[in-house]
């Protein structure tokens, strides 16, 4: 796996720390890779809501189509 050197300030290296134990990660590392990919879904999300709401209006989710989606699905 490729490997990256990132300096800190003091005061981001003391935060990351205190992170690294508050979260029950192993390292840094750790720690570093979830925030990098609690960040690329919370950018496809974004995308996705994006393009929901510039899609066509869809049928209202009310109970009647609730109710349509469950026998679906316990039909199955």
């Amino acid at each position: 796996m490729p490997r990256i050197t990132v300096s800190l300030p003091q005061a981001l290296q003391t935060f990351l720390e205190e992170q690294v134990r508050a979260g029950g990660y192993g390292n840094s590392e750790e720690y570093i890779c979830d925030l990098i990919a609690k960040e690329r879904d919370r950018r496809e999300l974004d995308a996705l809501l994006s393009q929901g709401a510039g899609s066509a209006r869809g049928s209202e989710a009310n109970d009647a189509y609730f109710d349509r989606l469950r026998s679906r699905f316990e039909g199955r």
